[in-house]
Parts: structure tokens; sequence; C-alpha cells
């Protein structure tokens, strides 16, 4: 009996292979419990999971308390993992601490609720765990709100005194001819690779534990399968070539298992090992591969109007498994994809009523996604791109002078021309005309130009024409 933890088994302290030529940790007959590595399994719970501190504790409180202050509308999209929240989340509101009400989840990741005061801050939980985004409380006030929550997540890799056990001429762990059944010990929460006999070496193998199915869906990981003679059952993870690591343990229920909606991240192979009611393990299953998570490495452009249309690009890895095309979502709402390859998409922003900062997520057809925080913000222009030469282009900002209206693109625009239906006649614009020249003085709220440039240039138009 005793613990092993902290260890490097079959490595030196710089992670250069060392060996043994059995296997990394040997049980003998009559041997009591071994602890290798973190006692204590870590239990996953369903939930999304946001970064911080819950706002009040316990969150377990549901009563409101009577409040004679004003009310602070609130309306706004709920992302988890940069996607919309399923329809049915549940957001709960919280004001100084106290709860002050909750709101459900509707389609596309859209809530509206209500807080009632007194008070000074609003903050918001999902499933238990406390969001980031917090504001400020004001009665009879109003606010659109972009609330971000992470999937939920195991523990930490080698929680509690993990070892790192690796490039043994045997298994991880093993037992002596006389120990049959169990190991005799608890595995968990350690680092495991590259060892001659795989994890565990035993005598009965048709009662090692087997992953039946595992799938993403909106970004984290499912799985089940089964594990005769096992009471909990613990999932690690890995992604290529590199070390397993402990994510966390689930009970096991007349012989089945099932892990639900975890956030692992770029893992992309997967194990289970069981343990029997005293802790001994009884076996790892079989490694699950599973394609590498896709990758999001630039926006461009970073901005555009929130009337939408912006053509986007995203740059990246691993978009396409198959023949199966990428979702991409923007500030929750789902772009138009214009085309798409493993590295890049081209996309078209959605309309939207935020304004500022928000992000991007690409959904791969497979259920894994990438998501890059505040990647792309939102504004009151609009980005309409001209080609040198002549341009047929749409003027969407309220009713301006020609000169204020080119402004932006004064050293580029060479001449301008508008078609006056009620006089039938062409009105013309040139900076370089006399102003008594200029027949074109004014520009109204869907006019179309043909406009003259020099050059490639962007040209920025206020939205919210009438």
């Amino acid at each position: 009996s005793g613990r092993i933890r902290g260890s490097w088994i079959g490595l030196e302290r710089d992670g250069r292979a060392n060996g043994n030529a059995g296997a990394g940790v040997l049980i003998e007959a009559g041997a009591g419990l071994l602890v290798v590595g973190a006692a204590e399994a870590a239990q996953l719970t369903v939930g999304a999971a946001g970064n911080g501190a819950a706002p009040i504790a316990p969150l377990g409180l549901a009563a409101l308390e009577p409040r004679s202050g004003g009310v602070h509308l609130l309306r706004g999209t709920l992302l988890i993992d940069g996607l919309p929240a399923p329809a049915g989340t549940v957001l709960d509101l919280w004001l100084d601490r106290r709860s002050a009400g909750s709101a459900t989840v509707g389609a596309a990741g859209w809530f509206e609720a209500a807080a009632a005061g007194p008070g000074k801050r609003i903050r918001f939980s999902v499933d238990g765990a406390a969001l980031e985004e917090q504001l400020d409380f004001a009665p009879e006030g109003s606010s659109q709100v972009l609330l971000r929550a992470r999937a939920m997540s195991g523990a930490a890799a080698n929680s509690g005194g993990g070892n790192r056990i690796a490039y043994n001429a045997g298994a991880a762990l093993a037992a002596s001819g006389g120990v049959s059944g169990s190991v005799g010990a608890t595995l968990r929460g350690n680092e495991i690779w590259s060892n001659g006999g795989g994890w565990i070496g035993r005598d009965d193998e048709q009662a090692a534990p087997r992953i039946a199915q595992l799938s993403f869906a909106r970004g984290a990981a499912s799985l089940r399968g089964a594990a005769p003679g096992a009471a909990t059952v613990d999932l690690y993870g890995a992604r290529g070539a590199a070390a397993a690591r402990y994510l966390g343990s689930v009970a096991v229920r007349e012989g089945a298992f099932r892990f639900a909606r975890i956030d692992v991240g770029e893992l992309d192979r997967f194990w289970v090992v069981a343990h029997d009611a005293r802790g001994a393990a009884l076996g790892a299953s079989a490694g699950w591969a599973f394609a590498p998570a896709p990758r999001i490495a630039g926006v461009s452009p970073e901005a555009g109007g929130y009337g939408g249309g912006e053509l986007i690009t995203i740059s990246g890895s691993r978009f396409r498994v198959g023949e199966g095309a990428p979702r991409v979502f923007v500030g929750g709402a789902e772009a138009s994809v214009l085309s798409a390859d493993g590295e890049t998409i081209v996309a078209s922003a959605p309309a939207t009523e935020w304004r500022g900062a928000t992000d991007v997520a690409v959904l791969r057809s497979d259920g894994r996604v990438a998501r890059a925080a505040e990647a792309y913000r939102y504004d009151e222009l609009r980005r309409v791109r001209l080609r040198e030469g002549w341009n047929a282009v749409s003027w969407l900002g309220p009713p301006t002078r020609i000169t204020a209206a080119l402004a932006p693109i004064a050293q580029e625009a060479l001449r301008a021309y508008a078609w006056d239906a009620a006089e039938q006649r062409w009105l013309a614009f040139s900076p370089d005309a006399p102003a008594a020249v200029n027949t074109l003085r004014r520009l109204e709220t869907g006019a179309i130009l043909w406009l003259l440039v020099e050059g490639e240039v962007v040209w920025g138009q206020p939205l919210g024409g009438g």
C-alpha cells in the first residue's frame, strides 16, 4: 500500500527517455491498494462553465426578494463556445449578489429579461457558473448585452499529484501473475504515453472498458460505453502523439457509462480507465481517435457595419472533414458561407443589432468548433469596396451633401453621376469642376451612383439612413 505522486516513471526529469525493462509500476501478489496519481475522482457535471467565481453563494437561492425600485430591461445574445446557446437554456440574473430572476433563451441564443432594483451591479450565470460580463444597474434603464459562456470541462491535468509514466517496456501499470481481476491500484491524474504494454496489464482483457460511441455537438464531446464490473470510469484525452491527460470521472450504472457535453479543447484521442468500488484499476479501453479540432488563425477584415453583408475571410486549419461544409457564426448569428476549404472560409457577415466586438466561431460538419473571441467588430459604417474605374454603387447613409459623402475618398473619387427620375436627366459631380457646374449636390438614402475612382479603395458610409 502507499501513494506514488509527482514521479517520473520511465523518464528523466528533463523529459528524456529512461525506461524500465518491464512495467512502469508492478503490483505484487498480496499488495494492498496503491494510489498511483491523484486519489480523488473529479466528477464531471453538466453545465456551462464561465471564468470567475460564482456571483453569489450559494447559487441555489431561488426565492426572489420583494423589490420596490425601478426595472432595468435587458436584451441580448448568449453564446456558448462562440455558438448561440441552445433554445431553452436558462440564464440567471443576480443583482448585488441576490437573485433577480431568470430568462429562457430562445432561437439563435436571443433572450429578454428584467432586473428589478434597487441595486448597483447586475451579474449573470448559466447552470451555476458565473459569466464574466457585468453591468451597472440603472432604474428605468435598458441595455443590450452579449454574454459568453464555455461548455463544461473536467479537472485540470494531473490534479492531485499525478505522475509522468512513459517509455516503459511493459504496461504503465501491471500486476504479477498472482494478482487477478484488477491490478490493486488507483490509476488517476497521470500523464501516460509510449509504454510497450499499453496502459494496464491484466489477465482478463474481455472485462476491459469499451467506448461504444463518441461524438461532438456544438463543440462539446459526448461519449458512452460499457465497463463490466466497474464502479467508476475515468476519461483521459490527448492531442496527437502528446501525453494523455486525466479529464474527469463518472459513475458506472448497470455496466454502462456516459460522459455528456465535455469541453475537450483540441484533444483528438480518448481512453477510459475503469475502477472497482475499492478504487482498484480494472483495465483501460482501446484508444478512440477523432479528427483534430479546427483552428482559427485570423479574421479579415476585423470590422464591418451592423447592417451585415461584409465579406469576411477566416483563415486557419482543419475547417473541413469529408464532404461536409462548415458553418460560420458571428456574434451568435449564422453567416452565409460563400466558399470553404481546409484553410480558408469566405462568408458574408449577418446583420445584427449589436454594436462592438463579438466572437467568430466555425462549426465543422462533425460537430467540432473553433472559436475566436472578439475577432470581429460591428460598427456604424458600411464599407463598400470600389475597383479602379467605374462602379455602380448605392448610398445607404442619411441624406448628405455630396462633398461630405465623398470626403472619405476625396483623393480617389474623380467623378460621380446619378439619375434624376423626376427630371429625366443625369446629375453630375466632379471635385475639379466649379460649384456652379456641378448639378449633383446631395445624396438621398438609397441613391444609385456611377462613381469613377482611381485605384482600389474602401468607401465608408455611415449607416442609419432614413
